[in-house]
């Protein structure tokens, strides 16, 4: 059989789980339904949770059936209606979710601040609005400006400044732009890219000071820019030799800023020394400056390395820069194999200075008489010839082109130059059409200097006074 409790003996059982702290206060009604059992409806913080059984805000609560435990969690805001148990515990009869945005276990009308938790409820000023939320109360940008009566109460502005007088500070005011942020709206502003709050304008021309070129001297050289000849440059003198309204100390026509002989105007480099204004590519920027040409580059022959100035370069031992620079400066590759050949068969020459000889306008044959060179000795096979062999062919050196033990059939006779891809010439000096001056190697076979036939096609077999034939066939074969 149920308790019923009177009227004053509940109002006695519900203070004193008051005083307990088994219910919070202002949050529970009891409700006398006449019958056995009296109805407890509150408002608490679920505190603990059990399979059978939760602690909302200090009170058990026994499920019922109504609810399941596992659907909570813990700090959840929930109504509890149901039946006061004579062990003080609560037997459910409805659960309904609290709306307690802020977590502080007050919902509705019971929160002053329903959106910031202040679970104390402090209102200082007692006007409804707890203190945590209250802007009579509030500097929320600490600008030393209540929110209630800031201007911008998000944006730091001590100063109030509202341009427009719109009640919206400038600071935050989407109707204002102040681009030098010099306080003035930019609309307004008499040099609206200038800081210059005090607007000054001497001329009245609606052009501040600050910015009027009326009365700016960019290069403090005591001439206005609206007057200065150069404006960017100091020039007091302000002279113009050319007379074409730039003065000559910006005057690109008359300035050599890089000390290259070439002013500025005609120079492809003007702030790099060039004095060979060198353009490899033709972009019209100079080698020196030109971040399309790097050191080494050889535009002037195509491809990198080029295969003939390597053989020159590997055949000669020159560096292969050398070489390139020679054929760029406007050599052929024939001229310079001239020169290097020249070069080592006469003391002391260099090929630079037989260059220099050729460029100067003296000719091969000039030049090879001047150093009493004969000309077969420069024959260009001698350069492919050292390329196959890939050794180099010094004068004085055997060259074997077989394997015969030195029976001297088919061999290569010492030669001052081999040709690069002719068969043995028995004799024949350098290879020489004709068998090579008068008193050098002589034919001892009777084949007038050939193997088989003319010499090299001669007609004649070879000039008077050199290899005869002793056999009287005319160098042919019987």
């Amino acid at each position: 059989m149920h308790r019923k409790l009177t009227l004053v003996p509940l109002f006695v059982l519900l203070a004193a789980l008051v005083a307990f702290g088994l219910m919070p206060s202002g949050t529970a009604v009891a409700q006398d339904d006449g019958g056995d059992e009296t109805l407890v409806e509150f408002t608490g913080t679920v505190e603990l949770l059990q399979p059978d059984l939760i602690l909302v805000s200090g009170v058990w609560v026994h499920p019922a059936g109504v609810f399941s435990p596992a659907s909570l969690n813990l700090g959840d805001v929930v109504t509890i209606t149901g039946y006061l148990l004579p062990d003080d515990t609560i037997q459910t009869v409805s659960l309904v979710m609290a709306d307690d945005p802020d977590g502080d276990g007050l919902v509705g009308d019971d929160d002053n601040c329903p959106e910031v938790a202040n679970p104390d409820q402090t209102d200082t000023d007692g006007d409804g609005i707890g203190d945590a939320c209250d802007p009579d109360l509030i500097d929320t940008d600490e600008d030393g400006l209540l929110d209630a009566v800031d201007n911008c109460p998000l944006i730091y502005n001590p100063d109030q400044a509202d341009a427009d007088g719109d009640g919206v500070g400038d600071v935050c005011d989407p109707d204002f732009d102040d681009m030098d942020s010099d306080g003035v709206e930019d609309t307004l502003d008499n040099c609206p890219e200038v800081y210059n709050p005090d607007q000054e304008d001497t001329d009245a021309d609606g052009i501040g000071d600050a910015c009027d070129p009326d009365f700016l001297d960019t290069d403090e050289d005591g001439i206005s820019d609206s007057l200065d000849n150069c404006p960017l440059v100091p020039n007091p003198d302000q002279e113009d030799a050319d007379e074409d309204g730039v003065g000559d100390a910006c005057d690109g026509d008359l300035i050599d800023t890089d000390g290259d002989g070439f002013v500025d105007s005609m120079d492809n480099c003007p702030l790099v020394a060039n004095p060979d204004q060198a353009d490899a590519d033709g972009d019209g920027i100079g080698n020196a400056c030109d971040s399309d040409f790097e050191d080494g580059d050889n535009v002037c022959v195509g491809a990198t390395p080029h295969p003939v100035g390597m053989a020159l370069a590997t055949e000669f031992g020159v560096e292969y820069e050398t070489i390139m620079s020679w054929h760029c400066q406007g050599f052929g590759f024939g001229d310079i194999a001239q020169a290097l050949l020249l070069a080592e068969q006469v003391d002391g020459l260099s090929a630079q200075a037989v260059l220099d000889e050729f460029a100067s306008g003296a000719g091969w044959g000039t030049i090879k008489q001047a150093y009493d060179v004969h000309p077969s000795s420069l024959a260009m096979g001698r350069v492919i010839s050292a390329q196959q062999k890939e050794k180099k062919v010094k004068k004085g050196d055997v060259i074997d082109e077989d394997d015969d033990a030195d029976t001297g059939e088919g061999d290569g006779e010492i030669v001052d130059v081999a040709p690069a891809s002719a068969p043995s010439n028995n004799g024949n000096a350098n290879g020489h059409p004709l068998g090579g001056p008068p008193g050098q190697n002589k034919d001892k076979v009777n084949d007038n200097g050939n193997a088989g036939g003319p010499p090299n096609d001669h007609p004649l077999g070879g000039p008077p006074g050199q290899t005869k034939d002793k056999s009287n066939n005319g160098g042919k074969k019987k």
